[in-house]
């Protein structure tokens, strides 16, 4: 599934360094983080229980947050 990571209150997750945003509702919520190519692949279990992918954002370097406006 991934790394583990926490969503923080500013509905982001740290990896490699990197903020990453994830859509609202996830604020506290333990979600799994994955490389896919170039991409980060965040996944999350749904309300049913179910995992699920939340969002998907492009890589990026440390300093070069990937925060996205609707989240």
């Amino acid at each position: 599934m991934g790394e583990e990571r926490l969503v923080g209150s500013d509905r982001t997750i740290s990896f490699n360094s990197v903020r990453y945003s994830t859509p609202p509702g996830y604020t506290g919520v333990k979600v799994w983080c994955r490389v896919v190519g170039e991409e980060l692949s965040i996944t999350a279990r749904t309300n049913s229980g179910d995992l699920s992918e939340i969002w998907r954002h492009t890589l990026s370097t440390p300093g070069v947050p990937q925060i996205i406006d609707e989240h």
